[in-house]
């Protein structure tokens, strides 16, 4: 059949239906609620992740809270900071590691030497309107 139709009435849905319908609507990235969304800052031997949310490929979604997120810089060369879908544990992860992100993590930053560069991808609409 050509053709598929979702979110019907009285049909049931579930959170990959839900995940779907956002991976339909942003590409994966940072959603750019300020700034300062998901922006990582060098806190001594540590990368600290602030406020934020992003989307990844699959429309899942990861929030980061007010607290933010902490991890350690690795011993031994540059670190990449990303966030990872892991689909054995369900969850997105927050790596800071000295494998370099592969095509469906999204990119938050580098340290290197010390310094800390910016590399986050910001979501975007995939469909943009036109009248």
């Amino acid at each position: 059949m050509g053709k598929t139709c979702d979110f019907m009435d009285n049909a049931v849905y579930g959170v990959e239906d839900m995940n779907n319908l956002r991976a339909g609507l942003l590409t994966k990235g940072v959603l750019t609620d300020n700034a300062n969304s998901c922006k990582a800052s060098l806190v001594g031997e540590n990368v600290k992740i602030t406020q934020g949310q992003a989307l990844m490929t699959d429309g899942s979604r990861i929030v980061i809270d007010a607290e933010g997120v902490t991890v350690g810089v690795v011993s031994g060369g540059k670190n990449y900071v990303y966030f990872k879908r892991n689909e054995t544990t369900n969850t997105i992860d927050v790596v800071c590691s000295l494998t370099a992100p592969v095509a469906n993590d999204l990119p938050i930053a580098e340290v290197s030497d010390g310094v800390i560069t910016d590399k986050r991808v910001f979501a975007q609409p995939k469909a943009a309107y036109t009248p």
